[in-house]
């Protein structure tokens, strides 16, 4: 008999997201902030392994943000160390 925790996790998908990474966490909450000022959706996380074994914050939003983002990036002068496109289970 399936328990139905098995069928919750059998039912989360597999979803691309757009990941940005920072330098420290002070840099994270101000790109942060200024995502949430130009109504783009999205949330801080714990930096992801792929992008290094160092701890600290990064800022996960949906891929469709991406041309938002830099665009946000340009007009704040927004600091950041990278931008990868990751899957995550949801």
């Amino acid at each position: 008999m399936e328990s139905r925790i098995d069928v919750q996790r059998e039912e989360r998908k597999t979803q691309e997201r757009l990941v940005i990474s920072f330098g420290g966490s002070t840099e994270a909450q101000i790109f942060a902030s200024a995502a949430q000022e130009a109504g783009i959706s999205g949330r801080l996380i714990p930096k992801p392994r792929e992008f290094s074994a160092d701890c600290g914050q990064a800022f996960m939003t949906a891929i469709e943000n991406a041309s938002l983002i830099e665009a946000l990036i340009k007009e704040e002068a927004l600091e950041y160390e990278e931008i990868r496109k990751l899957l995550f289970k949801l």
